[in-house]
């Protein structure tokens, strides 16, 4: 999971180089990393509030009920998202090299 939130430090860069005015993209850039923190520091925390101790699996999603539908739909979307972020996040790589 570590790796999904690097996975856009690798183009920030020449987007920024690319980009029209390199010092909004700054202030955009740490607008988004802040509220990006505040993200998954609520996520832990609601986490650790649901379950506290008791948490004895890796990923949070492996505590959900199983057999529930929303949580199969939710692992599926997650799988999806993965699988289409990848194209989205380097097209701009392959522009800016091209």
């Amino acid at each position: 999971m570590c790796i999904l939130c690097f996975e856009g430090i690798g183009v920030v860069m020449p987007i920024m180089q690319t980009s029209e005015d390199p010092a909004q993209f700054k202030q955009s850039l740490n607008w988004a990393i802040g509220i990006l923190a505040v993200v998954y520091i609520l996520f832990g925390s609601i986490g650790y509030l649901a379950w506290g101790q008791g948490n004895i699996e890796s990923y949070s999603t492996e505590m959900l009920p199983a057999d529930n539908v929303a949580v199969i739909l939710m692992k599926c979307i997650f799988c999806f998202n993965l699988i289409f972020s990848y194209p989205l996040l380097i097209q701009p790589t392959n522009e800016i090299l091209e």
